[in-house]
């Protein structure tokens, strides 16, 4: 996999196209309703859980890093899926994320004053 790399990383949009290609072709987004990509979503969410040991109050429980990254990949694969039904492009995505971060830091320095 790391032989393969390119010197310039992909970006956003490229992953949004490929799955965009891949949905017209084997399963178009208009017959996938979102309950089904939030079900798969936190699916593949238990999948790493439990690759991570799952159970914290378990000692000596086996971190599956490989499954790990294999799960992970299923749900960027449909957090994409789920992207391009809300229609939206690499810059919606990356404007929401930095809004979501802010809202994130602003919870944080509120908790940091608390403890």
């Amino acid at each position: 996999m790391k032989g393969d790399r390119i010197h310039k990383p992909p970006c956003l949009s490229e992953f949004l196209q490929i799955q965009n290609d891949f949905q017209k072709k084997y399963y178009p987004l208009e017959k996938i309703c979102m309950s089904s990509l939030a079900s798969a979503i936190a699916s593949e969410s238990m999948e790493i859980w439990a690759a991570s040991g799952g159970k914290w109050w378990y000692k000596n429980q086996h971190v599956d890093r490989e499954k790990i990254k294999e799960e992970s990949m299923d749900i960027f694969h449909f957090l994409l899926l789920l992207w391009l039904k809300l229609g939206m492009n690499e810059y919606d995505i990356l404007d929401l994320y930095k809004m979501k971060m802010r809202i994130n830091i602003q919870r944080q320095k509120s908790t940091d004053t608390v403890k």
